[in-house]
């Protein structure tokens, strides 16, 4: 036999007692779940929060070394044009002491600026001159335009350099053998 029982809605005090426990409870439960649940999302966003706050400072931090990076480029792209400049000046510098090595006329604001730059080689060009050289040639200056000179330096230009006075005369007076 088979019975089955309607609730009808009417129980015994204690069985009413328990009904709204149980209902309390579930509320309870479902508010601590809530809160659970609302917590777990609260850390879920501060850990989102704190990881993009990571990747943030990270994204600095590639972006400083980047322009670092840009930076030490630009001042090691400055310092190859300054040493290919010293490069042809160091150039310039061996072909003047060469000319003079050879008992040419070399202008004396090439000698200077050999003799500021290098001086040693200047030392060795001058005592290794060559002084049997019949004919020197006369060169013009590796260094300076003729346009900001003046007629004083133009003179001292053409004079090679030598301390012996009728050179320095014939430099500036001209030639007499003509």
């Amino acid at each position: 036999m088979n019975v089955t029982f309607k609730p009808t809605g009417m129980y015994s005090p204690t069985q009413n007692k328990i009904n709204r426990q149980n209902t309390q409870s579930k509320n309870n439960a479902d508010e601590t779940q809530k809160a659970q649940e609302n917590t777990s999302a609260q850390d879920a966003h501060a850990e989102k929060k704190t990881r993009l706050e990571q990747l943030r400072e990270q994204r600095k931090q590639e972006y400083d070394s980047t322009m670092q990076q840009l930076e030490q480029m630009r001042e090691a792209e400055k310092q190859a044009e300054k040493s290919g400049k010293k490069f042809t000046d160091y150039g310039k510098l061996l072909k003047i002491a060469m000319r003079i090595m050879n008992g040419d006329k070399v202008p004396m604001a090439d000698r200077k600026k050999l003799a500021e730059e290098m001086p040693d080689l200047y030392k060795q060009a001058t005592l290794m001159r060559r002084t049997d050289n019949d004919k020197p040639k006369k060169y013009k200056s590796e260094y300076e335009d003729d346009k900001d000179k003046s007629t004083v330096e133009k003179m001292l230009d053409g004079m090679d350099g030598s301390d012996d006075p009728s050179d320095i005369m014939t430099d500036l007076l001209g030639s007499t053998d003509k």
